[in-house]
């Protein structure tokens, strides 16, 4: 198949920069708002109510997925009217959608903003941290889950963490824990542990002392990426909209991502206390609503990590959950996103699809037409994609989730898709689509 393209040489005229010499230049990156020929459909899965009975309305509560018996644990939280916390326990069963509260002997402090894990290994959930109405916390229980549940205080031993809310605490699938950051009584912390489970008692280790050049991200969502053998982490008070990942293999460090398309900030700034969910069937983390310095939030984003890091906006259909703070867990039988938010109602999130997510770089320079004509694909459906660039622009070829020159481009729909065209210079300044410096002729084309 023939390249569509420009190839000139002499001076090349560009959005952002003025180069000599030849070069490679276009095209496709990802992003919600890339320009279409046409509006894809709206509807990226459908919200559903399950209850709006259970827990009383609050926020900064803990919930954990005990998926070998279908089911979800909510432990405490603050009335977010006359901020008093809760020391409650609720079960809700999956398959009927009805919570219960369960009445363990000896349970741990009332509390908020605390975090927890399941401890697969164990088979119990781990609770550490969080505050009263009056201090921090640095305490550590499990609950055991088979059988009838119970509760224990375990000891602590190590590098124990300050007590503090608003961290995150993260099972590896090892026999270790990681935890986060949080808010002290004075200030905010950015350092990570580990704490190994499978010890007696259980052992913490500093990791590190502070994350490179972020600050908190108390109340951030902290994620575990199994296939990639990380930790996503996105969000958090004061925070820009960066995603960084803690590498699990050898020494486990920090790194920052460069996510493809446009993150979910807001303003300046990006979103604490949102509910958040690895995605195992799609390899994607779904982000839902959270507070914002501009208000509370009701939308849904998608970070897929199957290949790029790329950053989705998804539509649903269905009524949309009230806006604010909520926790999330993602059943894998069902496929759908379990929300709890602040108002005591439970909703899920089903069929979501797959995405592809394009964008042409500058905006106005091109449109890409996707047939069929969708937001979210099923894993089956085959789709086809031409690059339309406008007059004076080029199309070059694709990278990310796919490669090569393929014009129109057949993708396979069996997992959300991210699409870029990388530029590459002779100056190795990168590019996108540019704009020749002279009119040109017929025999200036190269087909």
């Amino acid at each position: 198949m023939p390249r569509l393209g420009f190839r000139w040489s002499g001076i090349l005229v560009c959005a952002l920069l003025v180069i000599t010499g030849l070069g490679r230049y276009a095209a496709v990156s990802a992003s919600p708002t890339a320009p279409r020929l046409s509006t894809p459909a709206a509807n990226c899965g459908d919200w559903e109510l399950i209850t709006a009975t259970g827990p009383a309305p609050r926020i900064g509560a803990a919930m954990v997925c005990d998926s070998l018996r279908h089911r979800v644990f909510l432990f405490g939280g603050q009335d977010f009217t006359h901020f008093f916390v809760y020391g409650d326990l609720w079960v809700l069963d999956l398959d009927t959608g009805t919570w219960t509260q369960l009445d363990v002997p000896g349970p741990p402090i009332a509390r908020a903003f605390s975090s927890m894990c399941y401890d697969a290994a164990n088979d119990r959930m781990i609770l550490w941290g969080g505050r009263t109405e009056f201090y921090m916390l640095g305490d550590l229980w499990a609950l055991s889950l088979s059988g009838t549940p119970t509760w224990t205080e375990l000891p602590q031993a190590g590098q124990v963490p300050y007590p503090r809310e608003g961290m995150t605490l993260v099972y590896d699938g090892t026999g270790r824990a990681l935890m986060f950051s949080g808010r002290g009584m004075e200030y905010v912390m950015s350092d990570t542990y580990e704490l190994l489970l499978n010890t007696d008692p259980p052992t913490w280790h500093l990791i590190s002392s502070y994350t490179p050049d972020v600050g908190g991200f108390v109340y951030s969502n902290f994620v575990l990426d199994p296939v990639h053998q990380r930790v996503i982490l996105f969000g958090g008070a004061g925070t820009i909209g960066d995603v960084w990942a803690l590498k699990l293999t050898g020494i486990p460090q920090w790194v920052r991502l460069d996510a493809v398309g446009t993150a979910p900030a807001v303003g300046d700034t990006t979103r604490e206390q949102a509910g958040a969910a690895y995605d195992p069937i799609r390899q994607r983390i779904l982000i839902y609503g959270g507070v914002s310095p501009l208000g509370e939030l009701n939308d849904v984003w998608a970070l897929s990590l199957k290949d790029e890091v790329a950053w989705s906006k998804l539509s649903p259909g269905g009524f949309v959950p009230p806006a604010g703070d909520a926790v999330a867990v993602y059943d894998k039988a069902a496929d759908e996103l379990v929300v709890f938010g602040k108002t005591g109602a439970t909703w899920r999130l089903v069929g979501g699809g797959n995405t592809i997510d394009v964008t042409i770089e500058p905006p106005g320079t091109g449109s890409v037409v996707r047939s069929p004509n969708s937001s979210c694909y099923d894993p089956t459906a085959q789709v086809e994609l031409t690059p339309v660039p406008q007059p004076g622009f080029g199309f070059i070829g694709w990278s990310g989730d796919a490669s090569g020159t393929a014009n129109p481009l057949a993708l396979s729909m069996d997992g959300s898709r991210a699409l870029l065209i990388a530029a590459e210079t002779n100056m190795k300044v990168p590019m996108s689509f540019c704009a020749p410096a002279k009119t040109p002729t017929a025999s200036s084309l190269t087909k």
